[in-house]
């Protein structure tokens, strides 16, 4: 496995991977000093420097990963789409402690079907892992989105191990909706420059969670969306939504959302929820999920 270390600010353009320019990177083997293809460093041998082993340094063995694979899920449709466009994991915790840069360590291409495959996953993150889809070349068709894998699925796993994971996608067409539902309430959030949480509130099973409320000590407005887009996708009539709603998923946009511990509550607490500490990452739509207690 090699790392491979991008701005946040230049993710659209930086994320190629796929055959551009004639190499294949779809397996993330390019390195950071290579130019990023094929894994050639400054030595240019294939796979390594100064004489290293395929895959390593200095002579070392690269340590192999586990294989993540899954479907890409386009959010607003809940239709597998995505073919074509770039699909990584990401460490996050360089940027969570304040770094500019993203931490990959795979990268493939979405397939037929929204299929895709990461391989020789390495992931020393006790924070949890990304699974990052964009637009390959900043086509504009996706807002970067994130989808969390919370660390004890994957922790104990290593070569030969397969992990399935759902990637959810935003495209930009629906980014452009919550920013127009949001203006026509008076916000000027920019969702692409400031990033957001986007989580879903649900049972300990899985199911939508009507009603309840995400809030945390530094947050802004968090933005509840319902199922009529007709009147703004988180307003009923002139009113903004004040809880979740079920027929939308119970789903909640929270833009340039702090690091900080989350509070999710419902008023005649039917459920309970632990706190969970989460935060938005600029530029990015960060997917998660506060999933009640059994």
């Amino acid at each position: 496995m090699t790392l491979l270390r991008i701005a946040l600010l230049s993710l659209p353009l930086s994320l190629a991977c796929g055959d551009k320019d004639g190499d294949d990177t779809s397996t993330g083997d390019g390195g950071a000093d290579g130019g990023g293809t094929d894994g050639r460093g400054d030595g240019g041998t294939d796979g390594g420097t100064d004489g290293g082993t395929d895959g390593g340094t200095d002579g070392g063995t690269e340590e192999m990963g586990f294989t993540l694979t899954g479907t890409v899920v386009d959010l607003a449709t809940r239709a597998p789409g995505g073919e074509g466009l770039c699909i990584h994991a990401l460490d996050p915790t360089s940027v969570l402690g304040g770094d500019t840069e993203l931490d990959i360590v795979a990268s493939a291409v979405v397939g037929t079907g929204g299929s895709y495959t990461l391989e020789d996953v390495v992931m020393p993150s006790l924070l949890g892992m990304f699974v990052l889809v964009a637009d390959c070349a900043d086509e504009g068709t996706v807002w970067t989105t994130a989808t969390g894998i919370p660390t004890s699925d994957y922790e104990d796993l290593g070569e030969g191990d397969t992990l399935n994971q759902t990637a959810l996608l935003v495209s930009t067409t629906f980014k452009m909706g919550m920013e127009a539902s949001m203006a026509a309430t008076g916000s000027t959030h920019d969702l692409a420059t400031e990033g957001a949480i986007i989580a879903f509130v649900q049972d300990a099973a899985g199911n939508p969670v009507g009603g309840a409320t995400v809030t945390c000590e530094d947050c802004p407005l968090t933005w509840y969306m319902d199922a009529d887009s007709s009147d703004g996708l988180f307003t009923t009539g002139p009113s903004l939504n004040t809880t979740t709603v079920q027929a939308a998923g119970s789903l909640v946009v929270i833009p340039a959302a702090p690091l900080d511990s989350y509070e999710t509550a419902i008023a005649d607490s039917s459920y309970t929820w632990d706190n969970q500490t989460f935060g938005s990452l600029p530029g990015l739509a960060v997917i998660g999920a506060f999933n009640a207690n059994p």
